[in-house]
């Protein structure tokens, strides 16, 4: 149960990092509830498709913790079922939202980014990652889509990776999708290291 709480509270952690001190801004509580839901999903779909320690459980009292009395056990399991659907075919990919609009664009330049697809772990990050942007998009009109979906998108990949490598260990390295993963953090990085000169 160790990793799935670990990746849960990256998971969080890089999302409210994203939000406060990238993108200067904040979420109402019914959003930032909705986040939540979104990371635990995502933790336990990491769980039940790659780590297989049975966290449901776990992962559940971490959420109800953070939401508290209004928190509700059925909105977590239709939010990971909603997230599950979209990892298999095409229609993810067809669809349009703030993220793959962005996710189209840099993949003009840098087709890496396309690797994603490849396997579930990519496809897993970009869907959850997908609903952190729109949720944000929708909430701050103000902020330019765009920004808002390459913040959220290279703060969460490389946060999406870490949980990845600690999970995965080994297996991380063998990846269909690591050529993506590598890409955006190796680019992260380089907009951090050029913010802090």
């Amino acid at each position: 149960m160790k990793l799935a709480k670990n990746n849960y509270e990256i998971l969080k952690d890089a999302f409210s990092y994203s939000v406060k001190s990238w993108l200067r801004s904040d979420l109402a509580e019914g959003s930032e509830n909705e986040a939540i839901l979104m990371h635990a999903s995502a933790a336990f779909l990491l769980d039940n498709i790659f780590i297989k320690e049975k966290a449901g459980e776990a992962i559940t009292k971490l959420a109800a913790e953070d939401i508290g009395s209004t928190f509700e056990a059925k909105k977590l399991s239709e939010k990971a079922k909603e997230i599950y659907a979209l990892l298999e075919g095409d229609e993810f990919a067809k669809g349009r939202s703030p993220l793959r609009d962005y996710v189209a664009w840099i993949a003009e330049e840098k087709e890496e980014v396309l690797e994603a697809f490849k396997d579930k772990a990519g496809r897993l990050a970009l869907v959850y990652i997908d609903q952190l942007v729109t949720l944000m998009a929708v909430e701050h009109p103000e902020i330019e889509k765009l920004r808002i979906a390459e913040i959220i998108f290279l703060n969460m990949v490389d946060a999406f990776a870490q949980c990845l490598k600690v999970s995965l260990k080994e297996k991380y390295l063998k990846l269909a999708s690591l050529p993506f993963f590598q890409d955006v953090s190796e680019e992260f990085e380089r907009i951090r290291a050029e913010i802090g000169d």
